[in-house]
């Protein structure tokens, strides 16, 4: 059997940090048999954190498409309950037992912002790791947290837009603004008005090379979706 990674309290260093985290002495060993237990209708919170436990550890979590009532052992569920108390949509809970993960959430944004708190705490090991115990309650502090990524003075590539929109997630921000239009650059395809991105997506650099590029409708649909689904 692989060595289990043991990550000590000391080692948690959350950003943001929790409003509220609590320490036990329980511990979780996650490993290629934990699955995820979730409702069919937060399909897209679940791939996320496959996606990320996958690239962190290196297995791929089974998954069990239930109502989340009930908390399964050696599972993470997630639970959203709409009648909670707090006024913030973007609230969540994230408990480590012995037996289970629990990440409970007034709304899907607030899941995400839970299930990027968990990815957090799982180091980049490959193999099984044993987290601590702790219950953390957080929600943010302002309702708009942002980046500017300029696309008009450099031209950046669809990837690399969507690993930002993955960073802001990843640190909790929700808005991401893109800048896409100006006189350095036209970077938006409109097709009734082409010399916008036939020219003017396009410069000449001092050594004489031609630089630039633009997005297609096609191109900004699937970035807006991408955010989208990451609550950004």
């Amino acid at each position: 059997p692989q060595e289990i990674l043991v990550v000590s309290k000391d080692e948690i260093a959350i950003i943001p940090q929790p409003q509220s985290i609590k320490f036990s002495k329980n511990e979780f060993v996650l490993d290629d048999k934990t699955i995820i237990h979730a409702p069919v209708e937060l399909a897209n919170e679940v791939a996320i954190l496959k996606e990320g436990v996958k690239d962190l550890l290196g297995f791929e979590m089974g998954v069990r498409h239930e109502p989340s009532e009930t908390v399964l052992g050696y599972a993470i569920s997630f639970k959203i309950d709409s009648t909670l108390s707090t006024n913030s949509d973007e609230w969540y809970m994230l408990g480590i037992q012995k037996h289970f993960i629990l990440i409970s959430a007034k709304t899907p944004k607030g899941l995400m912002h839970g299930i990027q708190s968990l990815l957090q705490i799982i180091p980049k090991n490959y193999g099984p790791v044993s987290l601590p115990g702790l219950l953390i309650r957080d929600e943010p502090k302002f309702p708009h947290r942002g980046l500017l990524l300029d696309c008009c003075r450099h031209f950046w590539s669809v990837d690399v837009v969507k690993k930002y929109i993955d960073l802001l997630a990843y640190y909790k921000m929700n808005v991401l603004h893109w800048h896409v239009t100006e006189d350095q650059g036209w970077r938006v395809e409109i097709k009734k008005y082409p010399k916008l991105t036939e020219i003017g997506a396009w410069r000449t650099e001092e050594d004489g090379s031609r630089y630039g590029g633009f997005y297609t409708q096609n191109d900004i649909r699937e970035i807006v979706a991408y955010a989208g689904s990451r609550h950004v």
